[in-house]
């Protein structure tokens, strides 16, 4: 139980450190990663969304026997942003950098997975 409570309570407080910053610097990634982002709709709607996952990782923490049925999803979650990075990248559609910034991503879909196989008995 204090296993899947670290991880998931881990995984949502390092990535609310990492994410709201981004509202306020999409011009600066447009010039440091061009080209400039021309679909902000896009760009906006996904760090929100993502924000929110980030938010119901809190959630699971908190409660992982109540919440062990959301663990899939949020494997899917952070999977699925690992699966499409690293499908660009091997397309030649995203640099080595963002292949490299999936990698703590990846270590939690692990890490979730196990979360959800160590709380089968966990009451809720």
């Amino acid at each position: 139980m204090q296993f899947a409570q670290r991880v998931f309570t881990v995984a949502g407080v390092l990535r609310l450190l990492v994410l709201p910053p981004l509202y306020f610097l999409v011009g600066f990634l447009g010039e440091q990663v061009p080209p400039e982002i021309t679909h902000p709709e896009f760009y906006y709607g996904f760090l929100g969304a993502t924000i929110a996952w980030q938010i119901v990782y809190l959630l699971i923490g908190q409660s992982p026997g109540r919440f062990r049925p959301m663990m899939p999803l949020a494997a899917l979650a952070k999977g699925s942003f690992v699966v499409a990075v690293l499908s660009l990248f091997a397309l030649g559609r995203a640099p080595v950098v963002a292949a490299v910034a999936v990698g703590p991503d990846l270590l939690f879909v692990l890490l979730f997975a196990r979360a959800y196989v160590f709380t089968r008995d966990v009451p809720r």
